[in-house]
Parts: structure tokens; sequence; C-alpha cells
């Protein structure tokens, strides 16, 4: 079943989706880079994929790493990263090969991560308030500013305006799994809101039946799989002809298990976590004149985190005599602030200053001392664009600096600073055919972990990537359209495990190769009656250290595919399945003899039907049923860490 995909694409030469751009006028575009609702000619030339609120929908995604499982050249699980065991199995989100830690999360152009590890678990953000998410890949603009190696995704939010209006929904599934959503949303005059309260409650996933018992799991639920959270965001917009401000906050939380080991004598992760996320921010944008128009955002959030470590899988004995309650409490704080000059309709020049401040606290348990880290994050840079006929240039440099603030020791170590450089040329030489090429220069900061974690290391220096792609994208009208990209990146001084002994600490010591090609095919048939999309992605890594057993990257699939077909039926009735291919992973064992251990490709089958019920002008109810891992297949995202199995559900929504 798990090769009907790779199949599929290859039959129609390999192409693959690019979503469809929506424009749909709920998307808030003060949380885009972008000059008087144009796309910059950095995005313009880069690789660009939006995945929209329907998408959403269409896929049954509760939280972004759901909702990326779409994404061309993306990968979402919870295995290893260079720098980590990701014991937490948090979902993470690399790009074109790289790590996690080096893409760039964005909501509403906001900078979003945990700073003392610089990754971002996913889950942590739904999908209720979102109204597309924008993954861009390749040379991407420097004025998105650096850590974006890989290349940046910026999930974009609602906005409110109109008569007041409300959504709610509600579900329920296998293993006690109840979901609940609102929105409302409206405004009068200047004034526009959005408010949108979601919950969710499970007692875990169960794994596949093809599951054969281990040391620690028996089947059926998977052990310490449960979780509960919460969420609530709102959006406050005031507009006037030539700008406005808006604030918006949100805050999230989760309290569940942390799945461990099936093979281990003795986990080392017995562990349950409860994340807190708060967050504001404070966007605003300025046309004082038909030359200049002024962006801008202030942003804040706080990350309050507690890992709670067991003597027992049954989670009954907290360690150290109850005291094993490890709490990092984090704090960000920035602004980002990008006046474009424009020059008539050929040319535009958009400058830059961007500035972070990252603070980290962290206590290992109950009444033990609190270690306190810091560090700060300057940007300076521009961007120059020109349209000439079917041409399309856009280059643009910037400086980024790195200042240590803090640290419980005396070594801060030595501040670091990078320039960046990109350029990229689109040509269209018809109304249906563009192709697109560019290179950049981008640069990465080490996380405070790696510099002053109990392995770290303070005099590490900054990554660099120099990346180049080249491809094309087609449109028949509305009916098809297709790309295909072409994409490298050399990597330097990445920072790696140098092992000594049976202990390690972090250098700039691995080098590293990447290319691949992305390919795509959107269907749209009997004007939407149905549509059917194709991705497939092969990527190449090669590890350039000499002291390696393994040549590749590890845990980076050679090949990843996807199916998305849409069938809307008359009298509203909706069918969507999705299906997902991941190619073997290989991996070097981090032990003496360092073994090459390989994990098996996988498929899995998605499906969601709903039928829409029209109540009058205003109102209409909606009744769903889904499948996650329709056929139940068995597969694990990361070493001896099974993933769920079939889930279903069913549930209701209204709009009123």
């Amino acid at each position: 079943m798990h090769r009907i995909g790779p199949i599929l694409l290859c039959l129609i030469l390999a192409w693959s989706a690019v979503a469809l751009a929506s424009e749909d006028e709920d998307v808030f575009t003060q949380g885009e880079i972008v000059v008087t609702g144009k796309k910059l000619p950095a995005e313009h030339t880069a690789t660009m994929q939006e995945i929209d609120a329907a998408d959403i929908e269409a896929m049954g995604a509760t939280n972004v790493a759901e909702a990326l499982q779409a994404a061309a050249a993306a990968r979402v699980d919870t295995a290893p990263t260079s720098l980590s065991a990701n014991g937490k199995q948090e979902h993470l989100a690399g790009l074109r090969g790289f790590d996690p830690r080096n893409v760039l999360i964005l909501i509403d152009g906001v900078p979003i991560y945990e700073p003392y590890f610089r990754v971002l678990d996913l889950r942590q953000i739904p999908v209720g308030d979102i109204a597309k998410i924008k993954i861009m890949k390749g040379p991407t603009s420097v004025l998105y500013g650096p850590n974006a190696l890989g290349g940046v995704i910026n999930i974009i939010t609602k906005k409110g305006g109109g008569p007041a209006r409300g959504h709610v929904d509600a579900s329920y599934g296998d293993v006690e799994t109840y979901r609940a959503n609102a929105s409302v949303h409206g405004g009068a005059g200047d004034f526009e809101y959005f408010m949108a309260p979601g919950f969710a409650k499970s007692d875990g996933f169960r794994v596949s039946r093809d599951f054969d018992e281990t040391r620690n799991e028996d089947g059926g639920v998977r052990f310490n799989s449960d979780y509960r959270d919460f969420y609530l965001s709102g959006k406050a917009v005031w507009t006037r002809a030539a700008g406005g401000l808006s604030l918006s906050a949100n805050h999230y939380e989760f309290d569940g298990g942390v799945p461990f080991s099936m093979e281990a004598v003795e986990p080392s992760t017995l562990w349950r976590k409860h994340w807190r996320k708060t967050g504001a921010a404070l966007h605003g944008d300025w046309a004082p004149a038909d030359y200049l128009f002024v962006r801008g955002n202030a942003f804040y959030t706080r990350f309050y985190n507690t890992i709670t470590t067991y003597t027992n899988t049954d989670m009954s004995c907290v360690a150290a005599d109850g005291d094993a309650v490890s709490t990092y409490d984090n704090d960000v704080f920035g602004y980002h602030f990008l006046p474009t000059l424009i020059f008539g309709r050929a040319q535009n020049l958009a400058l830059m200053a961007h500035y972070k401040q990252d603070k980290v606290s962290i206590q290992d348990e109950t009444g033990a001392k609190w270690y306190d880290y810091g560090a700060e994050t300057y940007c300076w840079g521009g961007q120059y664009g020109l349209s000439i006929g079917d041409f399309n240039f856009t280059a643009g440099g910037a400086y980024n600096f790195f200042r240590r603030t803090e640290t419980p020791d005396e070594d801060l170590g030595e501040d670091n600073g990078a320039v960046d450089w990109q350029t990229g040329l689109a040509w269209a030489p018809f109304t249906a055919i563009e192709f697109h090429g560019g290179a950049a220069k981008k640069s990465a900061f080490p996380d405070l972990r790696s510099l002053y974690g109990s392995q770290g290391n303070p005099e590490l220096e900054s990554e660099s990537a120099l990346n180049i792609d080249a491809g094309l994208r087609a449109s028949l009208g509305d009916v098809a359209r297709v790309s295909s990209t072409y994409f490298q990146s050399y990597i330097e001084d990445l920072i790696g495990k140098k092992e000594m002994g049976n202990e390690f600490t972090y250098e700039n010591i691995d080098e590293a190769e990447i290319r691949g090609v992305e390919s795509a095919l959107n269907l749209n048939l009997g004007d939407g009656v149905f549509r059917l999309g194709l991705a497939h992605t092969y990527m190449d890594t090669k590890d350039l250290r000499d002291d390696r057993n393994l040549a590749k990257l590890d845990f980076r699939p050679e090949h990843t595919a996807s199916v998305d077909g849409r069938l809307n039926w008359p009298k509203n009735t909706h069918l969507a399945v999705q299906y997902y291919y991941v190619g073997e992973r290989e991996y070097e064992q981090p032990s003496k003899d360092r073994n090459i251990m390989t994990m098996p490709e996988y498929g899995i089958t998605n499906a969601r039907l709903s039928q829409a019920i029209p109540i009058d002008d205003t109102t209409a109810a909606k009744v769903f049923i889904e499948a996650k891992n329709l056929f139940d297949v068995y597969y694990e995202s990361a070493p001896e860490k099974c993933a769920p199995g079939r889930m279903l559900s069913g549930g209701l929504a209204f709009e009123f």
C-alpha cells in the first residue's frame, strides 16, 4: 500500500504540488513581509508554497505539525536532531534537509521559538485562527534576518471585519479524544476584531495492529501518550486610509506524557510535561506618500515549561523524593522595522532593522539554584527590487550581530557577526510560464544550550550555508499548475557533537552538502468538482566529516511524496483523501560502534468526509467523519518510538 504514492508520481514525471495561493480577504496582511499588497521580488524569485485554510480543513489538521505534512521538501516529525535526541518527542520542522533549529518559524512575521533550544514544538500552534501558512525555501530574503538556513515558515492568522460572525465545532474520537474550537469576528467602521478559543483532551493514541509487543509496550493505547491542551487567541485592528495598527495576544497550555523508548532496559525519558506559552504583538503599517511604505512590529513571548521525571513506567513516583521537576522560564522580546521606498512601478528599496532579546532561567529541580542565560541579536539590511518587462530582479545584503549577555559562568565567549546576501531573477517569457533562479549566503548563530549547557562551548562560531536553486512555474488557467525546482546547499561550520570517550562537546566541525529536486502538479477539474495535487521531493545529502561511518545526514529520507485528492459532490458533500510517503531514513548510532541503522519506509492515508447543511443565508451546519492512518500502518517517526495507528473521529460544526 505504501508504494502507491511514488508509483503514481513517477507515472506523471514526478511533478509536485504547488498550493494555490489564497486571496481570502480574511487574511491578516500586516503579518506578511509585503509592499502595498504585493510579494517582494525576493519571495517571487524564491521557491514558495502556501497552505490555506481550506487545505487545512481538508486535511483534518488540528495543529501546524499536521498541516505541514503536505509541504514539499518539509520534514515534520519527532526524530532526533543534529544536536539533540529529542527526548521530549517534540514535532519539529526541517526544510530541504536542514535541521529544525535552522528553520525560522514566524506567526504574523513574529519569530516564535524556545530561546534555550531555538526550536518550537509545532503542536503548540493550533489551526483555529490560521488563514494560511507560507513556506519559503532556498535563497530567501535577507529581510527575515539570521537563523533561516533552511527557509522560513510564516503562519498568517485571520482577521475580523464586516458583520459579526461566529464558528463553533466539536468532535469525539478514539481513545476518548475530545476537541472543541470556536471563533467570533466582526467589525464596525475603522475597527475589526477576531477571537478564537480551543480545547482538546485525549487518553492517548492506539498503536497499529501490526505492532509486536516489546519490553516497555504491550500494544493497545501507547503508554504515557495522553494529553490536554488549551489555547486562546485574539486580535483587535484599527485601520485608516494611510495605515493601521493591530494588537494581538495568545495563550497556549499543554499537559501530557512523553512516550518513552519501547526497548530500553531503563528508559531515560520517564517524563510528564507542562508547557505554557503566552505572547503579544503590536503591528503597524503606514503609507504617508506614494513613494514610502512603512511596516513593523514589536513582540513579546514567554515560555514557562516544566518537565517532571518519574522513577517508574506507570508514572506514579516522582524522582528525587518528589523534587525532580525541571523548570524553563524563557522570554523573547524584539521588534522588526521595515520601511520601503517605492520608485514608480519598476523599483523599490526595502530597508530592515531587527532586534530581539533572549532571556532564559533554568532550575534543574524544585528548590535548586536558578541559572540565567541571555543573548541579543541585531540585524540591519536592505533589499533592492527591479521589474523590467518580463524580468524581475532582486539583490540584498544584511549584517547580523549576536551579542552574548549573560551566563552563570565567567566565560561568555566572543560575540558573533555575519554578513548575508541574496540575489534572484525571474523571467516570464509567456503569461503562463515563469523561470526563476537565485542564490543566497545565509548565517545562523549558536543557540544558548550549545553555548552554555552541560556540554556547551562558548567558543562556537556562526554556521553558514550557500543556497542555490533554479526552477520553473507554469499554469493552464485555473485548470493546472506545475512547477519543478532544483536546489543545492553547501553548509560550513555546522555545529555538531565532538565525542571524547563517553562524553562530548559541541564544536563547529560539520560540513554538509544537500541537493535535490522538488516538483509539482495541481489539477482543478470540473470547475472545482475534482482537485488533485501530487508532490514529490528527491533529496541527496552528504555528511562531509572524515570520522563518520555514514556518509549521509542522519534521518533524511531520499524520497518523500504526497497525493491530495478532493471531490466536491452536489448537495455540498465533500470527500478529501491524502496519502503521505516517507522513504527509508538512515542514521549512525551515537555509540562506540557507530552502527548504521535504517528506519523503514512508510506511507499513511488520511480521509475526511463532510456534509454541509445550509440553514439560512448566514447559518450553516457541517457534519464530518475522518480517519488518520486509515489503513492502520505501523511506522516509527523516531527510533523505538511508534507512531499512532488508525484513529477515527467525527464531529459537527456551525457557521453563524
